[in-house]
């Protein structure tokens, strides 16, 4: 969770927006590759859910990757 920059939630189209699903990106810090997830369900849900595993993360270790922020 440290490297999670962070997560866009992208739908486009009627039929992405009608049948809520898109496309989840996670982006990474770094050199690392981000996640990209085409054809993600309940879209938002799960984008929500990662950033706030993201903030719990924080909260708990501390912003390693940005230690005065």
């Amino acid at each position: 969770m440290s490297n999670v920059e962070d997560v866009n939630a992208e739908k486009s189209g009627i039929f992405q927006t009608i049948l809520n699903y898109g496309t989840l990106t996670i982006e990474t810090a770094g050199e690392e590759d981000n996640f990209i997830f085409p054809w993600c369900p309940d879209l938002d849900a799960h984008a929500d859910s990662i950033l706030k595993a993201r903030q719990q993360y924080v909260q708990k270790y501390g912003d390693l990757d940005h230690p005065h922020a």
